[in-house]
């Protein structure tokens, strides 16, 4: 029974990580569809080029901390040494203000080489502006890490959606008054567009740093107001012990963190040199800087904004397994670890293939509804780009159990091979056959593809089980292709009678429903698994009210 609810947990908690990165996700492209608007392709292509070279520094400084602090405070609460939690607390809160200093003055260093080597000079501004952001995401990462550790995904999640708020309001007040200020310039310089969309994006990073120093205002008066008093009853009650030494606190953060940096660093450069590599080819070809800026655009600001929304759910739950799995390690529990390991799993396979398919069927009515002016290849691009839902779910969620299960060392060894390989068809392609943007879209998909594969094999191998979902994938796959081939007819009917964002809605609403009745009546989740997931009860219930599955005595 305690197995049970620890399985529960685990998926509860990542399931409101998950729907509040879904509601991050949607205020972001609630508020990115009039700055696309006004900003334009060419604006976007700044935006994301400036959040490219801030995601890599960021994750060098931070990103590995909220992982690191959780998993080595979930350790130190199962042996009940609270003080001990703590220390590794304040020591990460330490580390975070040493590394998010300096890394903030080497973002606004680079700032002019970066922007001139992948030919998008105008995006300088807008990546000056995103420095001080990593000091402040820095504290903050450390904070989530550390209520994450209790195994809480809840202040995490409350302080996402604060941030995204207040980001979502900074952000479009600064990209109207700045891109008229770029219009006016453009007019006296005769530069079309450039200097609008270049301090429009400028002014949409100014929400992030907005953001970010809410989201920490936020979560520190969470920690003293409503989580202190009672972590210090705790550390109060606790026995004598020996407390750990500050140099032995720095040392398992470091070594926790790194490998973690590693990993997650590969794949964040990826997208850096995509962009150099396209930006590169494209130049070769005489393509104007405006074109390029415009291209990258579409594929970070419209494909990539789409299809991280699903991804969200598996690194929403790769952030509650890191430190339920580390738990379970920890207590030497191989039967309860295992169940875990595998309803996490299970629990990514049925989310993100009906999401891809979906994503797939309904790519043009999304461009048309989210992106009215759109006259580019978005549509084409991410009808290619669904596939990767599939792949990147699965490799992210395998990455977080392997973190969690102390090795490490695993996904940055298929990190690399995935990358390396990743970089020589994405030149082939791009250079030799000249497929541009298409390039890149395949390139993305195959280290998605590379890396579950190999994330899978490894950890078949260190948890020494055979258990595989191959029959439950192929039933998946089925369910959901009927259930796009459903979705994409009931929106085509729909869209005669109804305008396009209704007939949108209500064939994603039938998708759903089809989708949970051909995996009930075909069994590819059995109503005592599903009685495991989120809200589990209640669709079994449901199942059973309209027998669809049996009922129990």
């Amino acid at each position: 029974m305690e197995t049970a609810k620890q399985n529960n947990s685990v998926l509860v908690q990542g399931t409101i990580l998950a729907m509040a990165g879904i509601l991050v996700r949607i205020i972001s492209i609630i508020y990115r569809i009039p700055m696309t608007n006004i900003i334009g392709d060419e604006g976007n292509g700044y935006y994301s080029c400036s959040y490219q070279i801030y995601n890599v520094i960021l994750l060098i400084s931070s990103y590995s901390l909220p992982q690191a602090v959780s998993k080595l405070v979930s350790q130190r609460l199962v042996k009940k040494q609270y003080r001990n939690a703590n220390r590794i607390f304040l020591c990460a809160l330490c580390l975070a203000g040493i590394t998010g200093a300096f890394f903030s003055a080497l973002l606004f260093l680079l700032a002019d080489v970066y922007s001139r080597l992948v030919h998008m000079d105008l995006a300088v501004l807008s990546i000056k502006i995103l420095a001080p952001t990593i000091f402040v995401v820095s504290f903050l990462s450390v904070f989530r890490g550390f209520f994450q550790g209790f195994q809480t995904m809840v202040p995490t999640a409350l302080s996402q959606v604060v941030e995204q708020i207040v980001n979502a309001i900074v952000s479009i007040v600064f990209v109207v008054i700045l891109s008229g200020l770029g219009a006016k310039t453009d007019l006296v310089k005769n530069t079309g567009n450039s200097f609008k969309a270049s301090l429009g994006a400028a002014g949409g990073t100014i929400g992030s740093f907005a953001g970010s120093v809410s989201c920490l205002l936020f979560l520190y008066f969470f920690y003293f107001k409503g989580f202190y008093r009672n972590f210090k009853k705790h550390m109060d009650k606790e026995p004598p012990q020996r407390l750990m030494k500050r140099n032995r606190a720095f040392a398992l953060i470091l070594a926790t963190s790194v490998p973690i940096i590693i990993s997650a660093l590969i794949f964040n450069v990826l997208t850096i040199f995509d962009n150099i590599i396209l930006s590169q080819s494209l130049a070769k070809m005489n393509v104007p800087k405006e074109i390029i800026a415009s291209k990258w655009g579409v594929f970070t600001g419209k494909v990539l904004l789409l299809i991280n929304i699903p991804i969200g759910f598996a690194t929403a739950l790769a952030s509650s397994a890191i430190p339920a799995v580390a738990h379970a390690n920890t207590q030497k529990n191989k039967e309860g670890l295992l169940h875990r390991i595998d309803l996490v799993k299970k629990f990514t396979i049925l989310v993100s293939i009906p999401c891809a398919f979906g994503m797939a069927v309904l790519a043009k009515p999304m461009i048309q509804v989210l992106f009215p002016k759109d006259h580019s290849n978005a549509c084409i691009l991410l009808i290619f780009s669904s596939i990767s839902i599939i792949f990147y779910s699965i490799s992210t969620i395998t990455n977080g159990i392997l973190h969690g299960l102390g090795k490490m060392l695993l996904p940055i060894k298929n990190s690399l091979i995935s990358f390396a390989i990743h970089i020589i068809v994405l030149s082939i392609l791009t250079f030799g056959f000249h497929f541009n943007e298409y390039a890149v879209v395949i390139a993305y998909a195959l280290f998605g593809i590379l890396m579950s594969g190999l994330n899978l094999r490894d950890l078949r191998n260190v948890t020494k089980s055979d258990c595989t979902l191959w029959s439950m994938v192929i039933m998946t796959v089925f369910a959901s292709g009927l259930m796009a081939l459903i979705v994409f007819g009931v929106y085509y009917l729909l869209d005669m009678v109804l305008i396009n964002v209704f007939g949108l809605l209500l064939s994603i609403l039938v998708g759903i429903v089809v989708y949970l009745f051909l995996i009930l009546k075909w069994n590819v989740v059995s109503s005592k698994e599903l009685l495991e997931f989120p809200m589990g009860r209640t669709i079994v219930r449901c199942a059973r009210f309209f027998h669809i599955v049996a009922s129990t005595k």
